[in-house]
């Protein structure tokens, strides 16, 4: 007959603490990595609004530098002080220097065609007033309203306007102010013509023009803005 040896039970409280399984803390999860993502294309940066003096958009046309016969003076203070807008500068040359509102530089500009160009509507009306010439062209045969029609400078065309320059006057390349306006002023550029045409025709209907023309153009002006609209 065999023998079964009695089984001997230890209640885990009886064992030595050697033998009792401590419960191992848990081990710290590694941080994932970051899967790799592709980066965004680098973003290209808007067109610099670069022009004579980093503040304006540059004007459509690339003028030349030739002089063309025309006394030619370099950056002299007028034009650097609309250039800057300095007031008080701008007042100081006039002061000095009243003949310089009849200066010219190497592209041909005026004092007016740098202000209707940097949109210093006070300062052209100033110079307008001291009998600077509103449709003086240069060596492209741009007017300052060419300028403040490419610069989208309404006011400066208005102020043009209001001291009677050509608002339809073709430069060298066959193009008037309306042909370079920016959008932004092109269809009040517009509006102003037939305006100024509507009042052409009545003045001369209301004087009685006859044989000089002066109704007929004023009629066809109207009607090519009217077409153009």
């Amino acid at each position: 007959m065999m023998m079964t040896s009695p089984v001997i039970r230890f209640s885990r409280s009886s064992l030595p603490l050697a033998s009792v399984r401590k419960k191992s803390a848990p081990c710290p999860r590694r941080p994932r990595a970051a899967s790799p993502r592709a980066l965004p294309p680098a973003r290209t940066p808007p067109r610099a609004r670069v022009a004579m003096g980093g503040q304006k958009k540059p004007a459509k046309k690339k003028k030349s530098s030739s002089s063309g016969g025309a006394k030619v003076s370099s950056q002299t203070p007028v034009f650097g002080s609309i250039e800057d807008g300095d007031a008080e500068e701008f007042a100081e040359c006039l002061a000095r220097t009243p003949q310089c509102v009849h200066e010219t530089n190497k592209n041909g500009w005026t004092p007016a065609h740098q202000a209707a160009f940097s949109g210093e509507v006070e300062m052209l009306k100033t110079l307008i007033a001291r009998g600077a010439a509103v449709d003086k062209r240069d060596h492209d045969g741009d007017t300052p309203v060419h300028y403040a029609a490419a610069q989208g400078e309404m006011d400066c065309i208005r102020a043009l306007a209001d001291a009677g320059c050509a608002l339809e006057l073709k430069d060298n390349d066959g193009e008037t102010p309306v042909d370079v306006a920016s959008k932004a002023v092109k269809k009040d550029l517009k509006a102003l013509i037939k305006e100024r045409a509507e009042r052409a025709e009545k003045k001369g209907e209301e004087e009685g023009v006859g044989g000089d023309g002066g109704v007929e153009e004023a009629a066809a002006t109207l009607a090519a803005a009217s077409i153009e609209d």
